[in-house]
């Protein structure tokens, strides 16, 4: 489900207000060694992984917390239509159940059983940055949460419900 909220009000913040300072930024500097997909053919199905570009800036795969990640889709949604912000921000968002995952990758399968994101605006850049932690309980239920970012600050914050599975080869 969605819910889109009017953007009609203006609010004009008092200057003495105690406002919140947004998080700040994951780095932009990948990682030397990122591990996420080295070679898109050797064990990554057809799907997710080839639509987005990534850049792991924190943890690894099976690296678990701290973890970030800027990604952007590399690929239209629908045919002959460019993404829309919306959709950047979405593609990005399903990210959550590898972000920072300390399970062994090329032994276990997460997948988002749902994802939230409490969007705050929509991106104006493609790339967006999550900032995450990943926890999964013995019974392989597990959950993600992250900051969402682009490359002029604060986004969403996304939650995940996620289940692990061994991979059946």
């Amino acid at each position: 489900s969605t819910l889109l909220m009017r953007k009609d009000a203006t609010v004009d913040v008092p200057d003495d207000a105690n406002v919140p300072a947004d998080p700040p930024l994951p780095p932009r500097e990948p990682l030397p060694d990122d591990d996420f997909v080295v070679d898109r053919t050797e064990w990554v199905p057809p799907g997710f992984a080839f639509a987005m570009d990534y850049e792991r800036t924190a943890g690894g795969i099976g690296g678990g917390a701290p973890a970030s990640i800027w990604m952007r889709l590399r690929t239209k949604v629908v045919k002959g239509e460019e993404p829309s912000p919306f959709q950047w921000l979405a593609a990005a968002a399903d990210m959550g159940s590898q972000l920072g995952g300390y399970l062994p990758y090329r032994t276990y399968r997460t997948i988002n059983a749902d994802i939230t994101a409490h969007i705050g605006r929509l991106p104006t850049t493609p790339w967006i940055g999550m900032d995450g932690v990943h926890r999964v309980a013995a019974d392989a239920i597990g959950q993600t949460t992250a900051q969402m970012f682009d490359e002029e600050g604060f986004l969403a914050t996304m939650q995940s419900s996620v289940h692990i599975d061994r991979w059946q080869f």
